[in-house]
């Protein structure tokens, strides 16, 4: 297949060309949608930054990210396999945080379904900083945290799923202000139950739940008024409420330990070394895989010591399940970011589970560069444990040199197939990965 670009000036249209590269098929989605759509990504935390609107019994919204549209679409229109989707155009979210941040940005990115592993997360983010790097951004630094590695390290204590949540929500609070500010934030949020309230002695001890409830209910239904709410709503609540605070000890166990965390931001050539000494064995997988995925940017020509581990990157990270990431330029100027999301598709009405990934990029601070024309074909490249260093430096060649390259773990006709030795077979014949030239004579005239 034989695809043409024209001369391009614009940020938009140069990353759009460049993730064509990768084998990214444009996906159009519409500005307007169901509000519900972009709160099963996002949740409560949206809410007040939707610009939401009614029409014919239909509660709609101006489109804030592309995702929560990508994955539907995924979903409901009965797509399988490894999806490549690229996406550009306006989104809308009004900032809490600036009232002078535009409320209109242009949005550029990529979604990855499909596609599970180190090597899924070292392209989408190499899609990312290569794409910086077509706009002159040569000054770039990715900072990388793993949300799936905290709530592993976080299992060993237990906690109830809305206290994780909380710990995890409250990590820059806990950089920036210490343990004991996010206790008291913790307190504030669950509260005491008083030895005083009527039902506070049935709460006492090792009991539990239904007896707890039950307790609580007996207590309610002869207590003072309830301000028109169902006596058990109440009593589920304080019961919640009761039980949080009895982690507390847990918690605090826990802050210690994720403040060690939060004092680490390291190159990425250094920082595993430190990460290894805090991780329990139950997490060392889940470590070892994000280490490789940052080794396999090494094949994209990318330098690591431009990439920054920060294990407490997750803010406003609600429904990344992986390793997440922030672009920035020289200027630490905030760029964009992505991570990997697999449950959100589930959340969507999959069946099945659905390994995603993908970034999105902000395109006000770039400024105008001018690359040169591209005719382009396409080609499958195989990806497998065996060959995932090999394979990616076949892909990255042939995008060098005019050519779009998509990498897949299933094997077809024409699939570009290469091993660790850098053999490349293509048509039933042999090339080397160090002598390309034969090969890409042979691309370019299929």
């Amino acid at each position: 297949m034989t695809t043409q670009f024209l001369e391009r000036n614009r940020p938009a249209d140069i990353l759009r060309d460049h993730m064509a590269g990768y084998g990214y098929e444009v996906l159009e989605t519409s500005v307007v949608d169901d509000a519900s759509l972009f709160l099963t990504r996002a949740g409560d935390r949206i809410v007040s930054r939707l610009y939401t609107f009614g029409r014919g019994g239909r509660e709609l919204a101006l489109r804030p990210e592309f995702t929560s549209q990508a994955a539907h679409h995924y979903v409901h229109g009965n797509f399988s396999g490894v999806q490549r989707w690229q996406f550009s155009g306006q989104v809308f979210e009004e900032s809490p945080q600036s009232a002078s941040r535009a409320c209109q940005q242009m949005s550029v990115g990529a979604e990855l379904f499909g596609l599970n592993g180190p090597a899924a997360d070292a392209e989408i983010m190499a899609l990312a900083l290569t794409g910086l790097q077509a706009l002159n951004v040569n000054n770039w630094r990715l900072v990388v945290g793993h949300i799936g590695l905290m709530r592993q390290m976080l299992a060993q204590f237990a906690l109830d799923e809305r206290t994780e949540r909380f710990l995890i929500s409250n990590l820059r609070n806990l950089r920036q202000h210490g343990i004991d500010h996010v206790l008291q934030q913790f307190r504030a949020q669950w509260g005491e139950v008083s030895e005083e309230t009527p039902f506070a002695p049935q709460l006492s001890g090792n009991i539990g739940d239904e007896t707890a409830l039950a307790g609580l209910l007996r207590a309610t239904l002869h207590g003072t008024a309830m301000g028109g709410r169902e006596h058990r709503d109440i009593a589920r609540r304080l019961l919640r409420k009761r039980q949080r605070m009895s982690e507390l000890g847990q918690v605090v166990e826990a802050l210690h330990m994720l403040d060690r965390l939060c004092q680490l931001s390291q190159p990425a050539s250094v920082a595993f070394t430190s990460l290894a000494g805090l991780t329990p064995t139950e997490a060392r997988p889940v470590l070892h895989n994000w280490e490789e995925s940052l080794a396999l940017l090494g094949s994209y020509g990318l330098s690591l010591e431009q990439i920054v581990i920060q294990p407490d990157l997750a803010r406003n990270w609600d429904y990344y399940s992986g390793m997440v990431f922030e672009l920035h330029d020289s200027e630490s100027r905030h760029l964009g970011g992505g991570g990997r999301y697999d449950d959100l598709l589930n959340f969507m009405g999959a069946s099945n589970p659905v390994p995603a990934v993908g970034f999105a990029c902000w395109l006000e601070a770039l400024g105008t560069v001018q690359p040169g024309p591209r005719a382009v074909n396409s080609f499958t490249v195989l990806l497998d444990e065996n060959n995932s260093v090999a394979a990616i430096r076949l892909a990255q060649l042939l995008r060098f040199n005019g050519l779009i390259a998509q990498l897949a773990d299933v094997r077809q006709a024409d699939t570009l197939v290469t091993d660790r030795e850098g053999r490349i077979r293509w048509c039933d014949r042999v090339y080397s990965l160090d002598d390309p030239q034969g090969l890409l004579e042979a691309l370019r005239n299929a």
